[in-house]
């Protein structure tokens, strides 16, 4: 989700270039930004993408606890 926001960010930054509103300083350019957008586009889709696999890999689940307790089966219970 950050990523997403950081390219939102970055696509109101190529907006404001590119409409005059906003002159870039230290050599940033409406090239730079949109590369810096698509970049962080893509990384967050490919993070939304793998975010399950992400959270199994970091919260796998726990395993399933065995009953060891002595039950009787059902076919020792009496038959109505």
């Amino acid at each position: 989700m950050w990523s997403l926001l950081i390219a939102a960010s970055y696509v109101m930054t190529a907006f404001n270039i590119s409409a005059g509103l906003y002159k870039p300083t230290g050599g940033a350019t409406f090239g730079g930004t949109m590369v810096h957008t698509f970049g962080n586009f893509f990384l967050a889709a490919w993070l939304l993408k793998g975010a399950p696999k992400i959270a199994d890999f970091f919260y796998p689940d726990p395993p399933e606890e065995k009953n060891t307790e002595n039950k009787s089966p059902d076919s020792d219970a009496p038959t109505i």
